[in-house]
């Protein structure tokens, strides 16, 4: 008989009131038999003189409680009452106001859920009423377990992800069809019933949605499950069908790797995505299908399937898929943006010298759907770090024999990109597209390289500005970047991201890194000189030659077709850059001191799908370092043999005005630093 964590048993021992409905109640349960509770003195009875709750089941603080019940008009047949307790039915005005608010709404979503009838796989509502100032849903009991309790510690496999998805979809599609949306989609509210195997949904978040809305009234902070509830519902408070989908796509994936999304919404929302490479698999390839890897799935829930019916239609084309075109029927349609998407560069054309690995078997295309089909068309159900760890641990427990790591050339992605104003608020927001070269390195470790396009652009900065900063901040490194001049650039690769510790540690068998936090961290800690040692076993490793760039690449590529002191605008944030948040940049806001580097990809990319380039680390360049442009830079390295070399981006240590796109200092070719690290570049002809 099962047992779980709302109802941890089937069988009500039938004592007379044993249970204290006051929420306040510290210890609640009182055995024996009493008239009064032996903790806080409130009177003990049943509910309408019928339901006596028995055992408190789950306390949620501001939405009251759960608890275990007999109805003793019905044999002492268990059920199950839920109290949503709010804190403002007395005192003032307002307080009168929000209690009344909480009623309305709470009496709409019983009605609500009365509307759903009988339904085989949702508890059916017994009862809902007002009793000395608190709400009260009476719920049909069911005896299951819920979904995290069905294989303690132990990831589902996709094939028992298929089922389970068969088994709750046309529940969810019936719920929508009444006009109900769940809102608290997580492992606790669905259960798997012990009498027939079925699926159930509990704990429809209608409480949680009264307290919501009437303690904003108040000013509170919202409410919700973080992980799982869309960012729609989190950020805005505003729920769909689409927004219970999204958080279906969340459970699946705590359920094949046991990973906690807690973090993930945050990294996905507030980092705004961090874009960037998933690296710890070869599954990355086919994880979104025609959705590329490592861009952001989407946080728009237009850009999501949009009914359980779609997917349940594309979860049957799933099973039977064997050729590309079942993938092309099945993709949702994406509807295009409020702004259309920045026009792509022309495309360049690619010398044949590099050499291509065959693509993976098409065996593998039922796979790769069905992982699609886990996110829902790429609904964006975790971030960049839970996605990296989901694609890992799917391949440790379900290796695939027939997937064979490949180096892709010409794939194009998506990523987002953002402008501030003088203040540092976002302004704008834009979806742009790049093409990209991937190279496998082994072990399921991977290079992205983005084709930069051709072009021509100003290198440097005007001469009034430097004098601006120079009497500003009273550093003169700043005429470093006179006298601004033209520089044509043809097009060539450069790493989306820093060198990781993955990388360097594939590479070289060591990692030198001060922060080895996590292995996509930025390697840092590393001299220009050990650079060197590196491209020489990468080249050796992959036929290729990859290099640093030159300055005049690195800072055409960061501006990304900007002209202002950064991609983002005219002024930094620490909401999209790593580095002293305590200096500011013109009319820019105060921020935090960071202690360490971040994971690469963790803050928006530039305009040619680059990220990190302000902050983080300092990068190398190829170039030797000299005070100023008085010899006009061209694409090929500056070189006298100096032991001086050029830093460029900033790092987490340093000010704000280090991380502009024209900054650059110089360095001992042999020194290390706990934020130096570097960024690969690559001539088209390989």
């Amino acid at each position: 008989m099962g047992t779980n964590l709302l109802f941890p048993c089937s069988h009500v021992t039938t004592v007379p009131y044993p249970c204290c409905l006051n929420p306040k109640c510290e210890q609640p349960l009182n055995p024996g038999h009493h008239k009064f509770c032996q903790s806080c003195g409130d009177t003990l009875q049943p509910l309408r003189n019928r339901y006596v709750a028995q055992r408190l089941l789950s306390d949620e603080g501001g939405f009251g409680r759960t608890y275990l019940a007999e109805d003793i008009d019905k044999l002492h047949r268990a059920c199950v009452i839920k109290q949503l307790a709010p804190q403002f039915h007395s005192g003032t005005t307002a307080n009168q106001s929000m209690f009344r608010k909480a009623k309305e709404l709470f009496e709409r979503e019983a009605e609500q859920l009365a509307s759903l009838g009988e339904h085989p796989q949702i508890p059916y509502l017994l009862a809902y009423f007002e009793e000395g100032g608190q709400f009260y849903l009476v719920q049909e009991f069911i005896d299951g377990l819920p979904l995290h309790k069905i294989k303690p510690e132990q990831r589902w496999s996709e094939h028992e992800i298929q089922d389970f998805l068969r088994g709750i979809l046309p529940v969810i599609d019936f719920i929508h069809s009444k006009g109900v949306i769940h809102r608290d989609l997580k492992p606790p509210n669905i259960l798997r019933r012990d009498r027939d195997g079925h699926y159930v949904l509990i704990d429809f978040g209608a409480s949680k949605e009264i307290v919501n809305q009437t303690v904003a009234m108040a000013g509170a902070t919202r409410i919700g499950t973080n992980g799982y509830a869309p960012y729609e519902q989190m950020g805005e408070g505003k729920t769909s069908f689409a927004s219970d989908l999204y958080s279906l796509g969340v459970v699946c994936f705590y359920l094949l790797t046991l990973q906690d999304p807690y973090y993930l919404f945050w990294m996905t929302v507030m980092a705004g995505w961090s874009g960037g490479s998933i690296t710890s698999s070869g599954a990355n390839h086919f994880l979104w299908a025609n959705h590329d890897p490592r861009s952001p799935p989407p946080k728009n829930p237009n850009h999501r399937w949009q009914s359980a019916t779609q997917v349940i239609t594309a979860l049957d084309a799933a099973q039977t898929a064997n050729d590309s075109t079942v993938a092309m029927e099945i993709t949702p349609e994406i509807k295009p943006f409020a702004k259309a998407p920045s026009p792509v560069p022309p495309p360049v054309n690619v010398p044949n010298t590099i050499q291509m690995t065959p693509k993976q078997p098409s065996g593998n295309k039922s796979r790769r759907l069905f992982l699609k089909l886990v996110t829902f068309g790429g609904l964006g159900a975790i971030g960049f770090t839970g996605l990296r760890r989901f694609v890992q641990l799917v391949q440790e427990q379900n290796p695939d024999p027939n997937g064979l790591p490949t180096n892709t050339l010409g794939e194009t992605f998506e990523f987002d990109t953002v402008q501030v104003s003088t203040s540092g608020e976002i302004t704008s927001t834009a979806t742009k597209t790049a093409s990209q070269y991937i190279e496998h390195l082994g072990n399921e470790v991977y290079l992205d390289m983005v084709q930069i396009p051709g072009g021509n652009f100003a290198m440097g900065t005007p001469d009034g500005e430097i004098d601006r900063l120079v009497n500003l901040y009273e550093f003169d490194a700043f005429n470093n970047e006179y006298p601004q001049h033209q520089v044509q650039i043809a097009p060539f690769y450069l790493g989306k991201f820093v060198v990781t510790q993955q990388q360097w540690q594939q590479v070289m068998g060591v990692n030198p890194s001060s922060f080895q936090d996590t292995e996509w961290h930025p390697v840092d800690s590393v001299s220009w000189y050990d650079c060197q040692d590196f491209l020489a076993a990468l080249r050796e490793r992959t036929g290729k030659n990859y290099r640093l760039p030159s300055e005049a690449e690195w800072e055409y590529a960061c501006r990304g077709g900007t002209q202002t002191p950064f991609y983002y605008g005219e002024t930094l944030t620490t909401d999209l850059a790593n580095y002293l948040g305590s200096t500011v940049y013109g009319n820019g806001p105060v921020g935090t001191d960071p202690t360490s580097t971040v994971e690469v990809g963790t803050f928006p990319a530039n305009g040619f799908g680059l990220y990190d380039l302000h902050g983080n680390v300092w990068e190398w360049s190829a170039d030797d370092f000299i005070r100023d442009y008085s010899e006009p830079r061209t694409q090929a390295p500056y070189v006298i043999n100096s032991e001086m070399k050029t830093l460029r981006g900033g790092s987490y240590y340093y000010n704000v005005y280090g991380c502009r796109s024209a900054f650059r200092v110089g360095y001992g070719a042999g020194e290390i630093g706990t934020g130096v690290g570097l960024r690969l570049a690559l001539d088209l002809e390989g």
